[in-house]
């Protein structure tokens, strides 16, 4: 976990690590030991942040990764290791695992829970002479997005909407616990043109360069870029809902309107993504090192505020 913490807005913003929500382990069979992921429980860290006021959850892009995509003696539920499970129904059990657990934890009362979508990635690839994204090319597999200029303007080329943020709504809609969803996946189709591709390092020799090109980076996005706008639909959707803050007056700071007057009473801020979680709780500033680049990114609009998966 990682921390900073704004005096003076009177809030810690804390960043846990938990890449699928649910708790990543091992089952020992007869042919060894094998690392599982567990779908019927959550991951170990929820104790950092269920009693946070905000909490935003995220998880997607690591659902896409070889060994989850493949499902084989990889999924467990209690002590059975499924054989094989396709990814999306795999998905779908730890949502509800998720959902029941904040329904169990979460005091609706106090906290206010919001989800944030799938962010859709651009690996080029070309049959024919037509030009395809979001199909069949990977980071590892000829997939591309170097030298893209411009946004998708015809919407013809856009890919379908992601099929577990279909699952994501279906379990919202049986929750007890009010869910907030933050819908990023179809203003993120658009942008081809935001990825980092090769640059996401700096390279020394024209080889390390030509290499760079066999496995760009079309998932993550730069900064300043796509992610801000996500961050302006947060704080929109925290002034919309602000009836679940605590607001009082200020004598101190004397706020000089709502956005403000809710930064400045909310203790506890927590976002909980597939690579972190956030807790906003009283303190002197505090910036980790190690964690710099991913705080400033919520820090900077936030409050006044986001994961590769």
């Amino acid at each position: 976990m990682c921390s900073t913490e704004h005096i003076d807005y009177n809030c810690t913003v804390d960043f846990v690590s938990s890449p699928f929500l649910v708790r990543e382990s091992s089952f020992k069979s007869k042919n060894g030991t094998l690392e599982t992921l567990r779908l019927d429980l959550m991951d170990q860290t929820t104790s950092m942040y269920h009693d946070a006021d905000v909490i935003i959850f995220n998880t997607g892009h690591w659902w896409t990764h070889d060994k989850t995509s493949r499902g084989e003696d990889y999924y467990q539920e209690g002590n059975h290791v499924h054989r094989r499970l396709k990814v999306l129904e795999a998905y779908k059990r730890a949502l509800l695992t998720w959902a029941r657990w904040i329904d169990k934890n979460i005091d609706r009362n106090r906290t206010l829970v919001l989800f944030k979508g799938y962010s859709v990635t651009h690996f080029r690839v070309e049959v024919s002479d037509v030009v395809y994204y979001c199909r069949g090319g990977q980071w590892n597999s000829g997939g591309r997005c170097h030298k893209e200029t411009e946004p998708i303007f015809n919407t013809t080329y856009l890919g379908k909407y992601p099929s577990k943020m279909r699952a994501l709504q279906h379990v919202l809609q049986e929750t007890k616990t009010p869910v907030i969803y933050l819908n990023i996946s179809r203003l993120t189709a658009y942008r081809k043109d935001a990825h980092p591709s090769i640059y996401r390092m700096t390279y020394n020799t024209a080889e390390e360069r030509i290499a760079a090109e066999r496995s760009q980076d079309c998932s993550h996005w730069c900064l300043p870029g796509v992610p801000d706008t996500w961050n302006e639909l947060l704080y929109a959707s925290l002034l919309k809902t602000h009836r679940h803050l605590v607001i009082t007056a200020d004598k101190e700071h004397s706020p000089q309107n709502l956005g403000e007057a809710l930064l400045l009473r909310t203790q506890t801020f927590l976002f909980i993504t597939s690579h972190a979680t956030a807790t906003f709780k009283p303190g002197k500033t505090r910036d980790r090192a190690r964690c710099r680049s991913v705080t400033c990114r919520f820090a900077r609009h936030a409050l006044t505020e986001d994961s590769a998966s």
